[in-house]
């Protein structure tokens, strides 16, 4: 969660606990050529801050409840965090000291928890597309990929027919030339990330270039 929110690799060693409700105390590793410097290793040190810095901020976003769009990059880390938490009915506190004396604060108790799991909650946004290119694949479960180009990087699509029998009727084959109707329906969270897409047969088209979009 450090290094997403730093956006490097951040190494943390555990330097003692103290009694309580488990404090942990760590700090960021020092360079192996440094091994007998009483001074953290400067990149280190810089990174975690960045890094911790990133994080406390989030953290107070989540426990206030505030739009936290702008942290989207780190969201998926500290979900994972959050449904761990969760799983043992835990809080979470942070405290960071850096390098020039700032101490900073940050929880992330039952409230941000459930802020970040109404975050996660997704709805569907459909739009009706064309996709037009040559059958690379076919499942007897209802599942055709779709090719758009002959270049090994074009895009390609899996269709889904909802009745796979009605795929059986049209007597595809592989390599055959297709232009598919479909429905194109995005999973979208409250963050505005897709976390499912998936592409179901609506009906034959008329021929037409495919839409620019990503599988």
């Amino acid at each position: 969660m450090v290094s997403v929110a730093a956006g490097t690799p951040v190494q943390l060693e555990l330097t003692g606990i103290s009694a309580g409700s488990t404090v942990v105390h760590a700090r960021p590793v020092t360079a192996p050529g440094d091994a007998d410097s009483e001074a953290l290793d400067a990149p280190a040190t810089s990174a975690a801050s960045t890094g911790l810095g990133t994080l406390t901020t989030l953290l107070d976003a989540l426990e206030s409840e505030h739009d936290v769009r702008e942290w989207a990059r780190l969201f998926d880390a500290v979900e994972s965090v959050s449904r761990a938490l969760n799983r043992y009915a835990l809080d979470l506190g942070v405290t960071w000291y850096d390098a020039e004396g700032h101490v900073r604060r940050a929880r992330l108790t039952e409230r941000g928890r459930n802020y970040v799991r109404r975050l996660r909650e997704t709805k569907d946004r459909d739009q009706e597309i064309i996709i037009s290119g040559r059958i690379t694949e076919l499942r007897e479960s209802g599942l055709v990929k779709v090719k758009t180009g002959t270049a090994k990087n074009a895009p390609a699509y899996d269709v889904r027919f909802e009745e796979p029998e009605k795929l059986l009727r049209m007597r595809p084959g592989l390599g055959d030339n297709v232009h598919f109707r479909v429905r194109f329906r995005q999973q979208l969270d409250s963050m505005g990330i897709a976390r499912s897409t998936e592409y179901t047969y609506l009906g034959p088209a008329a021929e037409q270039t495919s839409l620019p979009l990503e599988p």
